[in-house]
Formats: C-alpha cells, structure tokens, sequence
C-alpha cells in the first residue's frame, strides 16, 4: 500500500507552513502549493494525480540548508501527522493539495531514519521531490484529544527549534488545546465541519451560535531565554465577535493562553473568521484565519415580543381586532428598532 509524502521545508516562506499545522486541531482543512518540479515524476501528470483524493498521507517537516544555486542537502526529516487529501488542482506550473487534517505521528528518534529509508535514494540527501509516494510507513499515530498528543507536541517541536531557521526566525509554536461554549462545565468541544457549501470538503468553520460566550484555549512554546513580555492579539470583526481582554500574554517558556469572546446576538446567519496577531515582528508565529460560522437565532427577539405584548395586552384591555392589529404592529416596530439599538 502507498503512502503520499507531503513535504513542508524550513526554507523561507515555507517553514510558515509548520507553524499552522502544529497549532490546527483535527479535522481542520489546510492546503500545500508544489511547482510543478518538485513533484516527483511519477504524479505530475493530472491522471497520476486525480485518483490521489481521498487517499492518506503524511506531513513532513524537513529541515534543509542550502549548499548551491537551487540545491539544498537535507538534514532532518520530522514527520508531524496523518491527512486525508481531500482536492487536487493542477494549475499550469502548480499543483494545489487540499487536505483534511489527522491524527499525530507519534514521535521517535528513530523516525527520521523510517522516513530516509522509505524515500527512493535520489530523493534521500538533496531537495529533488517535496511530494511522492512511497510504501506504508509503519507510524504509530495520536488521536489529537488524548492527553498524550500535548507530551508528543512538545517532543517535537523542541526539536525543531533545535532547527536554525527556526531559531533565526524565532518562531512561536503554539497548539489549540480547546475550543468550548462556556458553561456546560466547559465539556462542549467545538470541533470544524463543512461550511456554506457541505459538499465541499476544502473550506471548514467552526460553528457557533449568536449571542454566546466561548473561550479557547491554546497550548504555547516559547523557546528562547530572554523572555521579554509579549502580546498575542485575537484579531477579528468586532461587529460580529467581542473578545475579553483582547489579547493575551507570554509570560514565560510555556503556557496555556485563554482567550474568551462573545458572539453577538443576530438572527441571521453569518460567516466571518479570527486569527492570531503577535504585537512584535522580531518572532514568527501561526496567524492562520481560523473561519467561523454563526447561527442566528431569533429567540432574543421572540423574548422581546412576548414582553412588549404581554405589557401593550394588559395596558388598556381593549381586545379589539383594531387594537390587536395595532399592538401587533407596535411590537414589530419596537423589536426592530432594540436590535438595531443593541446590535
């Protein structure tokens, strides 16, 4: 059985990649553009690659160092976690992977050594193909929800800050530990589905409902030893979403930063989306748009209604059909006017 190898490389913008991918949960969609040249022979054609969708493969972060024109030896090969692919385009001198992503591979010493004996000899010591099959690799993989992923994480991202273009970038890892309504003793986990569309597998969002409170809370690895104080900022639409304090900081090597939001109440419909600001550009962080779907509701309002009837009801006690009419149409009048007010 094959495996598809899906290589991310610590070469500048590429190693941003990394970054999303350790802090993203389970089932969340990401997506890798290759030049056409470094796929590897046997997929860049569009009938090699089709039949690719829906099958497994693995991330890879390779770490690399530059020892010519447009040669690269390879150093490290780190494998992160399992995906599905879920779309292939190839569009002209570049191929787009959408993937789903998994479970993480648990981490090794040895899994460096798996990975260089699976790959084919020329791609096994200089950047020849970032994208290639091979035979199943026999990983051992972590669900994202068992407490042992978080011990996993930090094995391998303290191995790759180990990574010099990692540590000359100084980069920031973080992990999404939870994302929960709150209330509920904070047991609801908020977890992407399919969007607008739900047969299209390649956009997910988190769905909320409007007017409600959430927190989440995310794992953060801050490797170096000046520890200066830093702020993280929840960037979002504030007419959609009101974060409480709306930032976050790091205060020392790890932590798990809180960040609480309130939707705001509507009854439509929305789609808008949040991601990670850090307030300096001396350090590299995940600042992936994380996309959210609210409900409305209308139940704020129907509340509303029943106030104002009951009160324009008891008010004179005319039942007439003029006056039921009037009151009616008071009430509709006075609900639109408070959502607009309290919007």
């Amino acid at each position: 059985m094959s495996q598809l190898l899906l290589h991310t490389s610590t070469g500048w913008p590429y190693l941003k990649d990394i970054l999303d991918i350790l802090f993203l949960p389970t089932n969340y969609e990401y997506r890798f553009r290759y030049n056409i040249r470094w796929m590897c022979e046997d997929l860049k054609a569009v009938a090699k690659l089709t039949p690719l969708i829906g099958s497994e493969g693995v991330i890879v972060h390779t770490d690399i160092r530059k020892i010519g024109h447009d040669l690269y030896e390879i150093l490290h090969f780190v494998p992160i976690r399992k995906v599905i692919i879920t779309d292939i385009k190839h569009l002209d001198e570049f191929v787009w992977i959408s993937m789903k992503l998994g479970d993480w591979v648990k981490f090794t010493e040895n899994n460096h050594n798996k990975i260089r004996q699976a790959t084919p000899p020329r791609y096994q010591n200089y950047i020849k193909s970032t994208c290639y099959l091979v035979d199943d690799i026999n990983f051992d993989y972590i669900d994202d929800t068992d407490q042992e992923s978080i011990s996993n994480w930090y094995k391998m991202v303290k191995l790759i800050q180990t990574f010099s273009a990692h540590k000359s970038r100084k980069s920031i890892f973080l992990k999404m530990l939870k994302f929960v309504k709150m209330g509920c003793n904070n047991k609801v986990l908020i977890k992407p589905v399919n969007g607008a569309n739900k047969n299209d597998n390649t956009e997910r969002f988190f769905t909320l409902s409007s007017g409600t409170d959430y927190k989440m809370e995310i794992l953060q690895h801050y490797p170096f030893d000046n520890i200066d104080e830093l702020k993280i900022h929840f960037n979002t639409h504030s007419d959609k979403i009101v974060a409480f304090p709306p930032y976050a900081s790091i205060h020392g090597k790890y932590d798990v930063l809180k960040f609480l939001f309130h939707t705001r109440g509507d009854p439509n419909t929305t789609y808008t989306y949040l991601n990670l600001e850090l307030d300096s550009s001396d350090h590299l962080i995940s600042k992936i748009p994380i996309n959210l779907k609210i409900q409305g509701s209308y139940a704020g309002y129907i509340l509303i209604i029943a106030v104002i009837l009951i009160a324009l009801f008891l008010s004179d006690g005319d039942f007439s059909t003029t006056s039921i009419l009037r009151k009616l149409a008071a009430s509709v009048f006075l609900t639109i006017a408070t959502k607009y007010v309290y919007r």
